[in-house]
């Protein structure tokens, strides 16, 4: 038995006609999650994913509001819990036991109903799940390649050649958001410290220090954040010039090694 059924089962409810809730802040904090705005994002896209499973959301996700607080929460069924940890962070080894303990009950009412076969939804989720812990391995051992050989080696390795763009003198990475799917060039590592390199005979200790020299004088417009491993913040092409100004200025508060 997973450590976590316990607690699962601890903060089960059961209404007056016999059927059984979760709440959500309660589930939340079991989950490991202390963030309301954060969960409730969560909640959201679980939201969704009933309602593409042709149920209705209003029927597994309950919204209610406690009158001592007034702070918003709601009556989850088994199946809503069950998309709220399909849709939690995979990291979290309790979300791997909500999973787990969630689909079983699930898995036991679809029998209780007549069901011989696992509702396509919850193969899709699976599938989903297992796609994404996939992309986080893989972007880890990117991660240990790009240390040893470079970006360019590992993206052309990858099939994903394209990924780099030639211009003159300088070599641009785009980058996919996974989230947002929005795209975002920027100017990668190596290619920042060759170019400073170049343009001032300085040796750039890091990006994230040019990042910071930028912050630090106010001009984090010139800057794109870029979510991988952890969230970066990258030069984008196109604020080269002005940026490298401003960090190698006049101003002796920018000098390398200041």
């Amino acid at each position: 038995m997973l450590a976590n059924n316990g607690l699962f089962d601890k903060i089960r409810h059961c209404s007056d006609s016999g059927e059984e809730y979760w709440l959500a802040r309660e589930l939340m904090t079991v989950l490991g999650y202390t963030r309301w705005d954060r969960f409730k994002h969560i909640i959201e896209r679980a939201k969704v994913a009933c309602v593409n499973s042709g149920s209705n959301a209003s029927d597994h996700f309950i919204p209610v509001k406690k009158n001592n607080t007034g702070s918003k929460d709601y009556f989850l069924t088994h199946y809503a819990c069950y998309l709220v940890a399909m849709n939690g962070d995979p990291h979290k080894t309790a979300i791997a036991e909500a999973q787990s303990y969630f689909a079983v009950r699930t898995r036991r009412t679809e029998l209780d109903e007549g069901l011989t076969e696992e509702s396509e939804e919850i193969q899709q989720l699976r599938l989903a799940n297992e796609n994404y812990r996939l992309q986080i391995e893989l972007a880890r051992l990117d991660n240990a390649m790009i240390a040893m050989h470079g970006k360019e080696i590992v993206l052309t390795l990858r099939g994903l050649e394209e990924q780099f763009v030639k211009g003159d003198t300088i070599t641009i990475l785009e980058v996919v958001d996974r989230e947002t799917e929005c795209t975002n060039a920027i100017i990668p590592d190596d290619e920042l410290k060759r170019i400073v390199k170049e343009r001032t005979g300085r040796k750039l200790i890091s990006t994230k220090w040019f990042a910071d020299r930028l912050i630090a004088a106010g001009r984090d417009d010139l800057l794109v954040s870029v979510r991988r491993t952890t969230t970066q913040q990258y030069v984008p092409p196109q604020h080269l010039d002005e940026a490298i100004a401003i960090v190698y200025g006049n101003s002796s508060n920018f000098l390398m090694g200041s």
